[in-house]
């Protein structure tokens, strides 16, 4: 694996394990959680001031402090359920490495070996970009930037496009062949 590969894959990996840090600390700790609801509020609130020829602010303190409360009475809920949400993230597991498994084997079908690490950078981003696409429903997100991403990192482009598509299927309706 070439040097820039091993540091992007830490980087990706040190993002993923802050960023989990901080959603556990924001379930646990309250005051955690409304500091960092304030802070984007009042990001949001500056951003918007500086863009918009309106000075009124994007995120009114009433509707905020509206949402803080729904927001805390549902993470309260969820911590009182733990029993129930064990199901739904142990699904949500297994269809990952589901769907890891499958992108690997998609791989080795088309007789291209990929290191563990590449294979779960690429599939780590493309999950990530179909989460945060604009695009309604995501149609290609997800395989366009996991080829992306495989390309960048050393995969021959035609391996990586035709491995990436398989795992998009499954999200499109089922289409109907022509008459």
């Amino acid at each position: 694996m070439r040097t820039y590969n091993f540091i992007i894959s830490s980087l990706l990996i040190f993002v993923a394990l802050y960023t989990t840090y901080l959603a556990f600390k924001s379930v646990v700790n309250r005051k955690f959680r409304e500091n960092w609801i304030d802070r984007i509020a009042r990001w949001t609130n500056k951003l918007h001031s500086f863009f918009s020829t309106k000075g009124a602010n994007l995120i009114e303190t009433g509707k905020l402090k509206s949402f803080k409360t729904e927001f805390n009475q549902g993470m309260e809920l969820m911590g009182l359920k733990k029993r129930e949400l064990k199901a739904p993230v142990l699904y949500i597991f297994l269809d990952w490495i589901s769907c890891l498994l499958t992108l690997y084997f998609c791989f080795l079908a088309i007789h291209y070996f990929i290191h563990p690490e590449v294979l779960v950078v690429g599939f780590a981003v493309g999950l990530f970009a179909s989460i945060l696409s604009l695009i309604p429903g995501g149609l290609g997100v997800m395989e366009g930037s996991m080829a992306a991403v495989y390309y960048s990192l050393t995969v021959p482009l035609e391996e990586a496009r035709i491995t990436a598509e398989p795992l998009g299927q499954g999200d499109r309706p089922e289409r109907k062949p022509p008459k």
